[in-house]
């Protein structure tokens, strides 16, 4: 008893330390799931707040990740939003808009700024509703970063045909979705892990949402 005991413990302290959800994961339809994410994206449409984003490349599951992709984007309701985009593959590039309500900025790398009188069109952070998902899970009570906080979790099966000169092979990516809601009903952290079958590499986007943090400020760049 001892031992299985022992056993026990070294193998909660195990998970415990790889962050992942310790309570029970209960099946639920695919109904509740979407209605939460619903939720979420109206609130989005009257709050303040940043959203960090980025895309890692792992070669192999066991590997450090490689940073490929970097997004921030930031909202002071009603019409002010930034966005800052940096990629890191053989040449770092990145890319900076502005919009402050009346006109649009934007300069790529350490260019100068330019300015458009034309709103530009933004990046939506709507939570996006994608179809064929399913193995939906729900844990009603997590806590994450000291927050409490609701956990959802499903897998979606994404095939893709890619044609050859012989045959028209059929690709399966298979993406662990795990979510992250207040109990307001808020977004608060995204991850997707995705995965090519029969294949060890694999890419992970992590999205983190901040609400009304004190040093958002969006201003014109330039007169």
């Amino acid at each position: 008893m001892k031992v299985t005991a022992l056993i026990l413990t070294m193998f909660l302290a195990a998970v415990l330390a790889a962050g992942q959800v310790l309570t029970v994961k209960n099946d639920i339809p695919e109904s509740q799931y979407l209605a939460a994410e619903a939720k979420a994206g109206e609130l989005l449409k009257t709050a303040n707040y940043r959203v960090i984003q980025t895309k890692e490349y792992f070669a192999q599951r066991s590997r450090e990740a490689k940073l490929q992709e970097k997004l921030l984007l930031e909202f002071v309701q009603p019409d002010k939003k930034r966005t800052l985009w940096e990629e890191f593959y053989n040449k770092p590039r990145r890319n900076e808009t502005i919009s402050d309500g009346k006109a649009s900025y934007s300069r790529t790398d350490n260019w100068p700024w330019s300015k458009d009188d034309a709103l530009a069109n933004y990046y939506e952070t709507d939570v996006e509703i994608v179809p064929n998902r399913n193995q939906y899970k729900y844990v009603p009570a997590v806590e994450i970063e000291g927050k409490k906080a609701v956990y959802y979790e499903f897998i979606e099966i994404r095939k893709s045909n890619k044609s050859s000169k012989t045959d028209f092979p059929t690709i399966g990516y298979v993406c662990t979705m795990q979510l992250w809601f207040l109990l307001d009903g808020k977004i608060l952290k995204k991850m997707e892990d995705c995965a090519l079958e029969g294949r060890k590499d694999r890419l992970l986007w992590t999205t983190v949402y901040e609400y009304d943090p004190k040093d958002l400020k969006i201003e014109a760049p330039i007169k």
